[in-house]
């Protein structure tokens, strides 16, 4: 039983994420960093939850940013995860906040489209829901979710939460047990993984989660108008 978290409390504002200054105040250390030519992926303190958040763009070239957990979280048939995301402004397409996979085969992502509704993919590549509202703008949301595993009978289950700190759900989706997601995973990308995309951001993610046992709840933040709650 595994739970990972991390805040970006422990980084410099300005200075890249890596591996290796992802840990320490921050919470678990990411095994891997991702960032594709001309991509940007900081401590930030332009919108936060706490003093930092991680300000994640792409540049004029087609590139990936993320920050993964593979052997910290090992091989999974369920996780649940947990994203707090700042945007300006709706996705040019659908964009990519976190993918569950087999070494590099996909099994599931998720992903605010061009519209800016949430909607979670399955093995391969296809909707398998799309949320009917659509995510706040200029304004911390959080959204949580699990993904099982499993290429005849695989469910995902998806929640939006207008209010971050908030324990209700703005909306939920959540798919039959009959949905096609490949398989066990051992890779978890948090950012902007999977599809290459250019001149695409900024936008600020912050106290991300990944657990083997159960939906993590909102985090504890400090940010004005912000009511604190119990990190797991």
């Amino acid at each position: 039983m595994t739970t990972l978290v991390n805040t970006f409390e422990g980084g410099t504002n300005g200075v890249t994420v890596s591996a290796a200054n992802s840990g320490g105040g921050s919470g678990n250390a990411f095994d891997s960093v991702s960032i594709g030519t001309g991509g940007t992926f900081i401590y930030d303190t332009t919108n936060t939850q706490g003093a930092l958040a991680a300000k994640i763009a792409t540049a004029g070239t087609n590139s990936t940013v993320f920050g993964t957990w593979s052997t910290a979280m090992g091989t999974q048939t369920t996780v649940w995860y947990r994203l707090y995301l700042y945007l300006t402004a709706n996705p040019s397409f659908t964009d990519k906040f976190f993918a569950g996979l087999s070494s590099a085969t996909v099994r599931s992502d998720t992903c605010i489209d061009n519209t800016g509704k949430l909607t979670v993919l399955n093995a391969a590549g296809s909707r398998i829901f799309t949320f009917t509202g659509t995510v706040p703008l200029n304004a911390w949301f959080r959204i949580e979710g699990f993904v099982t595993g499993n290429a005849s009978t695989g469910q995902v289950e998806l929640k939006q939460f207008n209010d971050p700190a908030s324990a209700t759900a703005t909306e939920t989706q959540t798919s039959a047990a009959s949905v096609n997601t490949g398989g066990t995973m051992d890779t978890y990308e948090f950012g902007m993984p999977v599809t290459p995309s250019a001149n695409n951001g900024p936008f600020w993610m912050d106290n991300i989660g990944l657990s083997s046992t159960g939906y993590l709840g909102p985090a504890t933040v400090t940010s004005p108008g912000v009511m604190p709650a119990i990190i797991p």
